[in-house]
Protein backbone atom coordinates (compact mmCIF):
# COMPACT_ATOMS: atom_id res chain seq x y z
CA UNK A 1 0.00 0.00 0.00
CA UNK A 2 0.94 3.55 -0.78
CA UNK A 3 0.77 6.29 1.61
CA UNK A 4 1.23 10.27 0.96
CA UNK A 5 2.18 12.12 4.27
CA UNK A 6 1.72 15.60 3.93
CA UNK A 7 3.08 19.13 6.14
CA UNK A 8 1.51 22.14 4.97
CA UNK A 9 2.55 25.35 6.94
CA UNK A 10 0.54 28.15 5.27
CA UNK A 11 2.89 30.61 4.54
CA UNK A 12 6.24 28.95 4.88
CA UNK A 13 6.28 25.14 3.35
CA UNK A 14 4.75 22.31 2.15
CA UNK A 15 6.50 18.87 2.54
CA UNK A 16 5.54 15.56 1.05
CA UNK A 17 6.98 11.84 1.90
CA UNK A 18 5.71 9.19 0.20
CA UNK A 19 5.95 5.85 1.67
CA UNK A 20 5.63 2.20 0.14
CA UNK A 21 5.04 -0.34 2.41
CA UNK A 22 4.98 1.93 4.98
CA UNK A 23 9.04 2.17 3.99
CA UNK A 24 10.15 6.38 2.94
CA UNK A 25 10.90 6.27 -0.88
CA UNK A 26 10.43 10.11 -1.70
CA UNK A 27 10.73 13.12 0.28
CA UNK A 28 9.73 16.31 -1.77
CA UNK A 29 9.23 19.81 -0.09
CA UNK A 30 8.43 23.29 -1.49
CA UNK A 31 8.39 26.78 -0.24
CA UNK A 32 5.48 28.76 -0.32
CA UNK A 33 6.00 31.36 -3.59
CA UNK A 34 8.88 29.51 -4.85
CA UNK A 35 8.62 28.07 -8.57
CA UNK A 36 9.84 24.84 -9.69
CA UNK A 37 12.60 25.28 -12.46
CA UNK A 38 13.02 22.01 -13.48
CA UNK A 39 10.05 21.04 -15.95
CA UNK A 40 9.49 24.57 -17.23
CA UNK A 41 8.83 25.06 -21.17
CA UNK A 42 10.06 28.69 -22.42
CA UNK A 43 10.34 30.52 -25.62
CA UNK A 44 14.27 31.06 -25.25
CA UNK A 45 16.71 32.72 -28.09
CA UNK A 46 20.31 31.69 -28.98
CA UNK A 47 22.86 33.75 -27.75
CA UNK A 48 26.08 32.57 -28.88
CA UNK A 49 27.67 28.74 -29.00
CA UNK A 50 30.17 28.58 -26.36
CA UNK A 51 33.97 27.78 -27.51
CA UNK A 52 35.69 24.84 -26.53
CA UNK A 53 32.33 23.03 -25.88
CA UNK A 54 29.58 21.49 -27.87
CA UNK A 55 26.49 23.78 -26.09
CA UNK A 56 25.33 27.49 -26.69
CA UNK A 57 23.98 30.27 -24.59
CA UNK A 58 20.18 30.55 -24.41
CA UNK A 59 17.47 33.53 -23.43
CA UNK A 60 15.11 32.66 -21.23
CA UNK A 61 12.15 34.33 -19.66
CA UNK A 62 12.84 37.45 -17.64
CA UNK A 63 16.71 37.70 -19.05
CA UNK A 64 17.75 34.62 -17.38
CA UNK A 65 20.36 32.47 -19.34
CA UNK A 66 20.42 29.05 -19.93
CA UNK A 67 22.78 26.28 -21.47
CA UNK A 68 22.12 23.91 -24.03
CA UNK A 69 24.12 21.17 -25.48
CA UNK A 70 24.15 20.45 -28.74
CA UNK A 71 23.43 16.92 -28.14
CA UNK A 72 19.96 18.71 -26.83
CA UNK A 73 19.52 20.81 -29.99
CA UNK A 74 16.98 18.10 -32.04
CA UNK A 75 16.49 18.29 -35.71
CA UNK A 76 12.74 18.70 -35.29
CA UNK A 77 12.56 21.82 -33.57
CA UNK A 78 15.34 23.09 -35.06
CA UNK A 79 14.47 23.16 -38.61
CA UNK A 80 13.79 26.79 -39.81
CA UNK A 81 12.20 29.59 -37.93
CA UNK A 82 8.32 27.80 -37.56
CA UNK A 83 9.30 23.89 -36.77
CA UNK A 84 6.28 21.19 -37.07
CA UNK A 85 5.13 20.86 -33.40
CA UNK A 86 5.55 17.23 -33.71
CA UNK A 87 8.36 14.77 -35.46
CA UNK A 88 7.58 13.67 -38.41
CA UNK A 89 10.03 11.39 -38.88
CA UNK A 90 12.41 9.04 -36.94
CA UNK A 91 14.83 11.21 -37.98
CA UNK A 92 13.49 14.21 -36.17
CA UNK A 93 14.86 13.29 -32.95
CA UNK A 94 18.50 12.90 -34.24
CA UNK A 95 20.81 15.81 -32.76
CA UNK A 96 21.17 19.21 -35.36
CA UNK A 97 24.23 19.08 -37.45
CA UNK A 98 25.82 22.54 -36.73
CA UNK A 99 25.44 25.07 -33.77
CA UNK A 100 22.10 27.73 -34.18
CA UNK A 101 22.88 31.28 -35.17
CA UNK A 102 22.68 33.77 -32.69
CA UNK A 103 19.02 35.25 -32.47
CA UNK A 104 17.41 31.97 -33.35
CA UNK A 105 14.26 31.20 -31.44
CA UNK A 106 13.60 27.67 -30.01
CA UNK A 107 11.35 26.25 -27.57
CA UNK A 108 13.54 24.56 -24.35
CA UNK A 109 12.07 23.05 -21.37
CA UNK A 110 14.15 23.43 -18.44
CA UNK A 111 15.77 19.81 -17.71
CA UNK A 112 18.77 20.53 -15.02
CA UNK A 113 18.66 23.72 -11.99
CA UNK A 114 21.67 26.00 -11.56
CA UNK A 115 24.50 24.49 -9.56
CA UNK A 116 28.18 24.72 -8.56
CA UNK A 117 28.58 27.86 -10.86
CA UNK A 118 26.80 26.23 -13.28
CA UNK A 119 23.64 27.85 -15.37
CA UNK A 120 20.54 26.22 -15.57
CA UNK A 121 20.50 23.50 -18.71
CA UNK A 122 17.56 23.47 -20.81
CA UNK A 123 16.72 20.65 -23.87
CA UNK A 124 14.58 20.67 -27.12
CA UNK A 125 13.31 17.45 -25.83
CA UNK A 126 10.35 18.28 -24.12
CA UNK A 127 8.07 16.01 -22.36
CA UNK A 128 4.60 16.96 -21.33
CA UNK A 129 3.46 14.64 -18.59
CA UNK A 130 -0.07 13.70 -17.23
CA UNK A 131 -1.48 11.72 -14.33
CA UNK A 132 -1.34 8.31 -17.16
CA UNK A 133 1.06 9.11 -19.96
CA UNK A 134 3.72 11.62 -20.64
CA UNK A 135 3.86 12.73 -24.49
CA UNK A 136 6.91 13.82 -26.20
CA UNK A 137 6.37 15.42 -29.34
CA UNK A 138 9.80 15.11 -30.81
CA UNK A 139 11.06 11.42 -29.63
CA UNK A 140 9.10 8.45 -31.11
CA UNK A 141 9.16 6.01 -29.05
CA UNK A 142 6.43 4.00 -27.18
CA UNK A 143 7.19 3.03 -23.75
CA UNK A 144 5.75 1.58 -20.42
CA UNK A 145 6.65 2.11 -17.16
CA UNK A 146 9.78 0.20 -15.71
CA UNK A 147 7.40 -0.48 -12.45
CA UNK A 148 5.21 -2.78 -14.30
CA UNK A 149 7.44 -6.50 -14.32
CA UNK A 150 5.10 -8.59 -15.34
CA UNK A 151 5.64 -9.42 -18.98
CA UNK A 152 2.11 -10.76 -19.97
CA UNK A 153 1.04 -7.18 -18.67
CA UNK A 154 3.62 -5.49 -20.49
CA UNK A 155 2.32 -7.19 -23.94
CA UNK A 156 -0.92 -6.25 -23.34
CA UNK A 157 -0.20 -2.88 -22.67
CA UNK A 158 2.35 -2.60 -25.67
CA UNK A 159 -0.94 -3.78 -27.92
CA UNK A 160 -2.86 -0.97 -26.33
CA UNK A 161 -0.18 1.68 -26.62
CA UNK A 162 0.33 0.95 -30.74
CA UNK A 163 -3.65 1.35 -30.90
CA UNK A 164 -3.18 4.75 -29.40
CA UNK A 165 -2.09 7.49 -32.67
CA UNK A 166 -0.21 10.56 -31.37
CA UNK A 167 0.02 13.93 -34.23
CA UNK A 168 2.82 12.99 -36.41
CA UNK A 169 5.36 10.63 -34.81
CA UNK A 170 5.21 11.89 -31.09
CA UNK A 171 6.38 9.36 -28.48
CA UNK A 172 4.37 8.14 -25.79
CA UNK A 173 5.09 6.60 -22.57
CA UNK A 174 2.57 5.04 -19.82
CA UNK A 175 3.28 5.83 -16.65
CA UNK A 176 2.24 3.71 -13.33
CA UNK A 177 -0.85 5.01 -13.24
CA UNK A 178 -1.25 4.57 -16.62
CA UNK A 179 -1.22 1.17 -16.44
CA UNK A 180 -4.81 -0.34 -15.55
CA UNK A 181 -6.58 2.43 -17.73
CA UNK A 182 -8.76 1.76 -20.23
CA UNK A 183 -7.35 2.28 -23.77
CA UNK A 184 -9.51 5.47 -23.99
CA UNK A 185 -8.60 7.17 -20.93
CA UNK A 186 -4.90 7.17 -22.18
CA UNK A 187 -5.94 8.07 -25.86
CA UNK A 188 -7.65 10.95 -24.54
CA UNK A 189 -4.75 12.44 -22.17
CA UNK A 190 -2.70 11.79 -25.40
CA UNK A 191 -4.61 14.05 -26.85
CA UNK A 192 -5.58 16.57 -24.33
CA UNK A 193 -1.79 16.87 -24.29
CA UNK A 194 -1.18 17.09 -28.18
CA UNK A 195 -3.39 19.98 -27.85
CA UNK A 196 -1.85 21.40 -24.74
CA UNK A 197 1.63 21.63 -26.77
CA UNK A 198 -0.02 23.02 -29.78
CA UNK A 199 -1.56 26.01 -28.21
CA UNK A 200 2.60 26.86 -26.35
CA UNK A 201 4.04 26.04 -30.04
CA UNK A 202 1.07 29.01 -31.24
CA UNK A 203 2.42 31.31 -28.85
CA UNK A 204 5.56 30.66 -28.92
CA UNK A 205 5.66 32.14 -32.52
CA UNK A 206 3.53 35.22 -31.10
CA UNK A 207 5.48 36.25 -28.89
CA UNK A 208 8.40 39.07 -29.87
CA UNK A 209 10.82 38.26 -27.40
CA UNK A 210 11.99 35.31 -24.86
CA UNK A 211 9.37 34.04 -22.30
CA UNK A 212 7.77 31.44 -19.81
CA UNK A 213 5.17 29.50 -21.76
CA UNK A 214 4.37 27.08 -19.01
CA UNK A 215 5.18 26.65 -15.37
CA UNK A 216 5.52 23.24 -13.45
CA UNK A 217 2.28 23.10 -10.89
CA UNK A 218 2.73 23.73 -7.63
CA UNK A 219 4.01 20.86 -5.35
CA UNK A 220 0.19 19.25 -3.89
CA UNK A 221 -0.79 19.34 -7.22
CA UNK A 222 2.32 17.61 -8.56
CA UNK A 223 1.46 14.85 -6.24
CA UNK A 224 -1.51 14.15 -7.71
CA UNK A 225 0.11 14.02 -11.11
CA UNK A 226 3.30 12.23 -10.45
CA UNK A 227 2.65 10.17 -7.19
CA UNK A 228 -0.27 8.27 -7.65
CA UNK A 229 -0.96 4.92 -9.43
CA UNK A 230 -3.21 2.22 -9.62
CA UNK A 231 -2.81 0.58 -5.99
CA UNK A 232 -5.04 1.73 -3.26
CA UNK A 233 -3.44 4.66 -1.74
CA UNK A 234 -3.79 6.76 1.38
CA UNK A 235 -3.76 10.51 1.27
CA UNK A 236 -3.34 11.99 4.98
CA UNK A 237 -2.27 15.67 5.15
CA UNK A 238 -2.35 18.08 8.37
CA UNK A 239 -3.65 21.39 6.80
CA UNK A 240 -7.17 21.89 5.58
CA UNK A 241 -6.68 24.55 2.56
CA UNK A 242 -4.09 21.74 1.80
CA UNK A 243 -6.76 19.09 1.70
CA UNK A 244 -9.07 21.32 -0.27
CA UNK A 245 -6.94 21.96 -2.78
CA UNK A 246 -5.48 18.40 -3.30
CA UNK A 247 -9.33 16.91 -3.64
CA UNK A 248 -9.69 19.93 -6.51
CA UNK A 249 -6.63 18.44 -7.97
CA UNK A 250 -7.30 15.02 -7.67
CA UNK A 251 -10.86 15.50 -9.27
CA UNK A 252 -9.48 17.55 -12.14
CA UNK A 253 -7.10 14.71 -12.99
CA UNK A 254 -9.68 12.18 -13.06
CA UNK A 255 -7.51 10.34 -10.20
CA UNK A 256 -8.10 6.67 -9.64
CA UNK A 257 -10.75 5.67 -7.33
CA UNK A 258 -8.38 4.11 -4.77
CA UNK A 259 -7.05 7.46 -3.61
CA UNK A 260 -8.65 8.24 -1.17
CA UNK A 261 -7.35 11.50 1.10
CA UNK A 262 -8.17 12.23 4.78
CA UNK A 263 -7.58 15.07 7.50
CA UNK A 264 -4.55 14.08 10.00
CA UNK A 265 -5.99 15.52 13.49
CA UNK A 266 -4.03 13.73 16.03
CA UNK A 267 -1.56 16.19 18.32
CA UNK A 268 1.87 14.71 17.42
CA UNK A 269 2.97 15.97 14.27
CA UNK A 270 2.16 14.08 10.81
CA UNK A 271 5.93 13.17 10.34
CA UNK A 272 6.16 12.40 13.84
CA UNK A 273 3.01 10.65 13.93
CA UNK A 274 3.82 8.00 11.16
CA UNK A 275 7.83 7.54 13.09
CA UNK A 276 9.41 8.97 9.47
CA UNK A 277 10.72 12.07 11.25
CA UNK A 278 14.32 10.49 11.75
CA UNK A 279 14.61 8.67 8.12
CA UNK A 280 14.14 12.72 7.18
CA UNK A 281 16.44 13.78 9.32
CA UNK A 282 19.10 10.80 7.86
CA UNK A 283 19.18 13.08 4.51
CA UNK A 284 21.03 16.13 6.68
CA UNK A 285 23.25 13.58 7.90
CA UNK A 286 26.85 12.51 5.59
CA UNK A 287 27.37 9.31 7.92
CA UNK A 288 24.75 6.90 7.42
CA UNK A 289 24.77 3.73 10.39
CA UNK A 290 24.59 0.14 9.00
CA UNK A 291 22.62 -2.91 10.65
CA UNK A 292 26.50 -4.74 11.15
CA UNK A 293 27.86 -1.93 12.77
CA UNK A 294 29.64 -0.41 9.82
CA UNK A 295 28.74 3.07 7.94
CA UNK A 296 28.42 4.69 4.69
CA UNK A 297 30.07 8.34 4.15
CA UNK A 298 28.30 10.11 1.64
CA UNK A 299 30.17 13.51 -0.06
CA UNK A 300 28.33 15.17 -2.87
CA UNK A 301 31.06 17.53 -5.02
CA UNK A 302 30.60 19.22 -8.30
CA UNK A 303 32.41 16.84 -9.85
CA UNK A 304 31.13 13.76 -8.36
CA UNK A 305 29.93 12.03 -5.47
CA UNK A 306 31.72 10.04 -3.90
CA UNK A 307 31.13 7.20 -1.20
CA UNK A 308 33.10 5.33 1.54
CA UNK A 309 32.30 2.29 3.05
CA UNK A 310 33.53 2.03 6.73
CA UNK A 311 34.21 -1.61 8.03
CA UNK A 312 33.37 -1.09 11.88
CA UNK A 313 33.02 -4.27 13.62
CA UNK A 314 33.97 -6.36 10.39
CA UNK A 315 36.68 -8.83 11.67
CA UNK A 316 36.59 -11.08 8.23
CA UNK A 317 35.65 -11.64 4.49
CA UNK A 318 32.05 -12.51 5.42
CA UNK A 319 31.76 -9.65 7.78
CA UNK A 320 32.97 -7.87 4.96
CA UNK A 321 30.45 -9.41 2.30
CA UNK A 322 27.58 -8.46 4.63
CA UNK A 323 28.90 -5.05 5.46
CA UNK A 324 29.06 -4.20 1.51
CA UNK A 325 25.72 -5.61 0.14
CA UNK A 326 23.95 -3.33 3.46
CA UNK A 327 25.62 -0.17 1.84
CA UNK A 328 24.95 -0.98 -1.68
CA UNK A 329 21.17 -1.02 -0.69
CA UNK A 330 22.08 2.13 1.38
CA UNK A 331 23.50 3.65 -1.17
CA UNK A 332 20.44 2.91 -3.74
CA UNK A 333 18.20 4.49 -1.39
CA UNK A 334 20.02 7.70 -0.53
CA UNK A 335 20.93 8.27 -3.86
CA UNK A 336 16.97 8.59 -4.74
CA UNK A 337 15.78 10.59 -2.01
CA UNK A 338 18.43 13.02 -2.08
CA UNK A 339 17.79 13.04 -5.93
CA UNK A 340 21.98 12.56 -6.34
CA UNK A 341 23.44 11.58 -10.45
CA UNK A 342 26.34 12.49 -12.64
CA UNK A 343 29.69 10.14 -11.40
CA UNK A 344 29.58 7.88 -8.50
CA UNK A 345 32.84 6.35 -6.98
CA UNK A 346 31.57 4.23 -4.24
CA UNK A 347 34.89 2.34 -2.19
CA UNK A 348 33.94 -0.79 -0.85
CA UNK A 349 35.72 -2.76 1.81
CA UNK A 350 38.12 -4.60 0.19
CA UNK A 351 37.23 -8.07 -1.09
CA UNK A 352 39.85 -10.16 -1.86
CA UNK A 353 37.57 -13.64 -2.85
CA UNK A 354 36.40 -12.64 -6.63
CA UNK A 355 33.24 -14.25 -6.02
CA UNK A 356 32.44 -11.60 -3.17
CA UNK A 357 33.02 -8.89 -5.30
CA UNK A 358 30.80 -10.70 -8.19
CA UNK A 359 28.24 -10.95 -5.48
CA UNK A 360 28.17 -6.76 -5.12
CA UNK A 361 28.43 -6.37 -8.81
CA UNK A 362 25.20 -8.41 -9.04
CA UNK A 363 23.17 -6.44 -5.96
CA UNK A 364 24.21 -3.11 -7.92
CA UNK A 365 22.84 -4.22 -10.95
CA UNK A 366 19.75 -5.63 -9.83
CA UNK A 367 19.13 -2.18 -7.90
CA UNK A 368 20.18 -0.52 -10.75
CA UNK A 369 17.31 -2.54 -13.01
CA UNK A 370 14.57 -0.91 -10.46
CA UNK A 371 16.13 2.74 -10.36
CA UNK A 372 14.42 5.35 -12.85
CA UNK A 373 17.39 7.05 -13.06
CA UNK A 374 19.12 5.27 -15.66
CA UNK A 375 21.87 3.66 -13.33
CA UNK A 376 25.33 2.25 -15.02
CA UNK A 377 27.11 0.40 -13.09
CA UNK A 378 31.32 -0.73 -13.80
CA UNK A 379 32.77 -3.50 -12.82
CA UNK A 380 34.33 -3.31 -8.95
CA UNK A 381 38.11 -3.35 -9.08
CA UNK A 382 40.48 -5.38 -6.90
CA UNK A 383 40.30 -2.52 -3.96
CA UNK A 384 36.89 -2.57 -3.88
CA UNK A 385 36.00 0.62 -6.29
CA UNK A 386 32.91 0.75 -8.27
CA UNK A 387 32.14 3.51 -10.41
CA UNK A 388 28.07 4.36 -10.89
CA UNK A 389 26.93 7.37 -13.60
CA UNK A 390 22.86 7.71 -12.38
CA UNK A 391 20.78 11.07 -13.71
CA UNK A 392 19.13 12.68 -11.56
CA UNK A 393 15.36 13.32 -12.37
CA UNK A 394 14.81 16.28 -10.41
CA UNK A 395 15.78 18.83 -7.94
CA UNK A 396 19.12 18.45 -6.17
CA UNK A 397 19.58 18.59 -2.92
CA UNK A 398 19.64 22.04 -2.27
CA UNK A 399 16.22 22.14 -3.03
CA UNK A 400 15.21 19.73 -0.45
CA UNK A 401 16.34 22.26 2.14
CA UNK A 402 19.88 21.05 2.83
CA UNK A 403 22.78 23.66 2.75
CA UNK A 404 26.49 23.31 3.86
CA UNK A 405 27.13 24.05 7.57
CA UNK A 406 27.24 28.01 7.98
CA UNK A 407 28.83 28.17 11.49
CA UNK A 408 31.70 25.53 10.80
CA UNK A 409 31.68 25.54 6.91
CA UNK A 410 32.56 21.62 6.94
CA UNK A 411 31.49 19.14 4.51
CA UNK A 412 28.35 17.93 5.79
CA UNK A 413 24.56 19.46 5.48
CA UNK A 414 22.15 21.33 7.52
CA UNK A 415 18.82 22.36 7.32
CA UNK A 416 18.07 25.54 5.71
CA UNK A 417 16.52 28.81 7.66
CA UNK A 418 12.91 27.50 6.25
CA UNK A 419 13.21 24.31 7.33
CA UNK A 420 14.64 24.97 10.52
CA UNK A 421 10.98 27.80 10.81
CA UNK A 422 9.35 24.13 10.12
CA UNK A 423 11.11 22.33 12.42
CA UNK A 424 10.05 25.25 15.41
CA UNK A 425 6.95 24.76 14.65
CA UNK A 426 6.95 20.68 14.50
CA UNK A 427 9.02 20.86 17.56
CA UNK A 428 6.46 22.93 19.46
CA UNK A 429 3.37 20.90 18.40
CA UNK A 430 5.29 18.10 19.75
CA UNK A 431 5.74 19.69 23.00
CA UNK A 432 2.24 20.70 23.30
CA UNK A 433 0.76 23.80 24.93
CA UNK A 434 0.15 21.82 28.55
CA UNK A 435 4.06 23.46 29.30
CA UNK A 436 5.64 26.88 29.30
CA UNK A 437 8.51 26.94 26.34
CA UNK A 438 11.13 28.64 25.54
CA UNK A 439 12.27 29.06 22.40
CA UNK A 440 15.71 30.81 20.79
CA UNK A 441 15.58 31.48 17.63
CA UNK A 442 18.36 33.01 15.03
CA UNK A 443 17.27 36.55 13.18
CA UNK A 444 16.91 34.75 10.02
CA UNK A 445 14.65 31.85 11.10
CA UNK A 446 12.68 34.79 13.35
CA UNK A 447 12.19 36.91 10.08
CA UNK A 448 10.74 33.80 8.26
CA UNK A 449 8.60 32.76 11.47
CA UNK A 450 7.03 36.53 11.24
CA UNK A 451 5.78 35.92 7.42
CA UNK A 452 4.23 32.43 8.22
CA UNK A 453 0.46 32.72 8.55
CA UNK A 454 1.12 28.72 10.61
CA UNK A 455 3.15 30.56 12.90
CA UNK A 456 0.51 33.16 14.36
CA UNK A 457 -2.01 30.32 14.97
CA UNK A 458 0.86 28.43 17.10
CA UNK A 459 1.57 31.65 18.91
CA UNK A 460 -2.13 32.34 19.03
CA UNK A 461 -2.83 28.70 20.29
CA UNK A 462 0.19 29.26 23.36
CA UNK A 463 -0.51 32.56 24.43
CA UNK A 464 2.01 33.47 27.47
CA UNK A 465 3.18 29.87 27.41
CA UNK A 466 5.31 30.56 24.38
CA UNK A 467 8.37 32.97 24.47
CA UNK A 468 11.03 33.70 21.58
CA UNK A 469 14.11 34.60 21.91
CA UNK A 470 15.60 35.94 19.04
CA UNK A 471 19.34 35.59 18.73
CA UNK A 472 21.73 38.12 16.41
CA UNK A 473 23.85 34.72 15.50
CA UNK A 474 24.24 31.44 16.61
CA UNK A 475 21.80 27.91 15.87
CA UNK A 476 18.97 28.47 13.47
CA UNK A 477 16.66 26.96 16.04
CA UNK A 478 16.62 25.48 19.52
CA UNK A 479 14.03 25.02 21.55
CA UNK A 480 14.49 23.96 25.86
CA UNK A 481 11.39 23.19 28.43
CA UNK A 482 11.54 25.31 31.43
Amino acid sequence: MRRILVSHYDGLLTRAAVLDDDRLTAFLREEDGCTRLVGQIHLGEIIRDVRGTKGMFVELAGGAKGYIEQSDVLSAPAAGPRPPPFALSKNDSAAAARPLPPRTRIIVQVKRRPAGGKLLQVTTDVSLAGMLVVLRPYRPIRRITKALKEEAERDALHDTLRAIKPPGKAGVIVRTAGRNAPAAALAAQVQALAGLWERLVRTAWEMREPGLLLAEPPLLERLVRDELGPEETEIAVDSPAALQRLTEALEAAGGPPRAAIRLHKAAPPIFHAFHIEKEIENLYNRVLSLPSGGSVVIESTDAMVAVDVNSGAARDQADALRTNLEAADVLFRQLRLRNMGGLIACNFIGMRDERHRDAIEERLQALASEDSGNVWVGRIDPLGVAVLTRRAEGEPASALGLVKCPRCGGPGAVADDVSAAAGLLDALRLKGRSRTIKAKVSARVMAILARSAAFKDIKAEFGRKLAIEELPCGPAADVEIL
